[in-house]
């Protein structure tokens, strides 16, 4: 082979980096010891009898603890369970330390949380150039309904499913703007929550722009009026000392001189009213949310923390 024919170590990487794959974290236990290594070199080998592989590199510190093992397990972590793949790549530490677990197939570790697990027998070893190559046949599956957790161009990804879009219906209620429009998605999403929240926070008597001024508060308190406004106003909100002055005769802030203005600072009940409403809209999420919706959540708040940037940046 040429010099030019030689493929570079990195470039190979990079290149195989663009195969998206699952994440697993594989476990075994070998003479009472316990080991857990994350690996996404996991794939599928027979459906008759069932039989899987994967490989470790030799140079892996549990991989004498893996090479005589009798039999192992294969987790496909679910979308939630990117801390646990960190803490199995982690060299050094004690990877069960506060991970929920039990015992499963010849007692090896099984890990809570994830999205399936294939309980195996180990049957063969072959040699893999600087990693060796284990096949295991399943003796017990276990699968559940959550969203998988994927690597892709050496980053975490998630993982959704593209689906064809129903037809619209026009209930009159779109008119003026497609009813696949992101804007009108948000606005509908937007206004139907803050409709409950609004009604929340009237049974209390506080207005949304107070809660607005609780906020700002609960991140740095003393502020002035013009202050608060400031940080507020991109919301549509609008502060100013009457505003102030009409939480404070509600108990929820207190007001002082600050020489130059008038200067809030959050009182216990602020706080607590505080956590509570924000306790309110959480639980107002959560219910309007599909059920096994993580995945897409966080693509739409990455989507929409993005979005707003760039348009604040234009202002």
């Amino acid at each position: 082979m040429s010099n030019k024919d030689v493929v570079d170590p990195i470039t190979l990487r990079n290149a195989l980096g663009c195969f998206t794959t699952g994440v697993t974290v594989v476990t075994t236990c070998n003479d009472g010891v316990d080991a857990g290594v994350t690996v996404n070199s996991f794939n599928s080998v027979s459906l008759d009898p069932p039989m899987v592989l994967w490989s470790l590199a030799k140079s892996a510190g549990s991989f004498n603890t893996y090479h005589s093992a009798d039999h192992f397990a294969v987790h496909i972590l679910a979308a939630d369970q990117e801390p646990l793949s960190q803490r199995f790549a982690t060299r050094g530490i004690d990877k069960f330390a506060e991970v929920d677990f039990h015992r499963g197939v010849g007692e090896v570790p099984i890990l809570d949380g994830c999205s399936a697990v294939f309980h195996c027998k180990t049957v063969y070893r072959y040699e893999g150039g600087d990693h060796e190559i284990y096949v295991g046949q399943v003796e017990k599956l276990e699968h559940f309904d959550r969203k998988a957790l994927v690597f892709h161009g050496g980053k975490y990804a998630l993982a959704v499913p593209k689906i064809k879009p129903e037809p619209v219906v026009d209930d009159g209620r779109s008119r003026g703007f497609s009813a696949n429009s992101l804007t009108y998605l948000m606005g509908l999403v937007y206004f139907q929550l803050m409709k409950r929240a609004s009604a929340e926070l009237q049974k209390r008597g506080i207005t949304e722009t107070e809660m607005a001024v609780l906020n700002i508060l609960a991140i740095e308190t003393k502020r002035s009026a013009a202050e608060i406004n400031s940080l507020v106003q991109v919301s549509g909100y609008r502060v100013d000392d009457a505003v102030l002055e009409d939480m404070a005769t509600k108990k929820l802030i207190a007001l002082m001189d600050g020489g130059d203005a008038l200067r809030a600072t959050l009182l216990d009940a602020g706080s607590a009213l505080l956590r509570e409403h924000l306790a309110f809209i959480q639980a107002l999420e959560d219910d309007a949310l599909p059920d096994e919706a993580y995945a897409e959540t966080v693509l739409a708040k990455d989507l929409l923390k993005a979005t707003a940037r760039k348009l604040l940046q234009a202002d």
